[in-house]
């Protein structure tokens, strides 16, 4: 697993509501709230991003921790993100095949 800071510079705007992380038994979300290392539950917020430079918006979430429910922002509200990482894992799947996952995660998403 590899983590990096991230500076996202350009322009985010609200995408939807906060949406709680539930974990997950073998192929089901439970209802069970995921958390953070120090239990704090996770909420993923969607965005729209347009990097600097770029023609057009990507769709991207951000984890953020949160003991209650994060502010919903109308959408198409600028946004700031504060404390970006990118998170990457590898993993081997059943048939042998080397997967890539990566989250961005934040120390919180709020009006700009």
């Amino acid at each position: 697993m590899s983590n990096w800071n991230v500076n996202l510079t350009g322009v985010i705007v609200a995408s939807g509501q906060p949406v709680p992380m539930m974990k997950w038994e073998g192929n089901k979300p439970t209802d069970t709230p995921q958390t953070n290392a120090e239990g704090v539950p996770l909420y993923k917020i969607p965005l729209l991003y347009k990097p600097k430079g770029a023609a057009d918006y990507e769709k991207i979430s951000v984890e953020v921790p949160s003991a209650k429910a994060p502010e919903a922002i109308p959408d198409f509200t600028p946004v700031q993100v504060n404390g970006a990482k990118l998170r990457v894992n590898t993993w081997t799947d059943g048939s042998g095949k080397t997967r890539l996952s990566e989250k961005l995660s934040a120390a919180s998403v709020k009006r700009a």
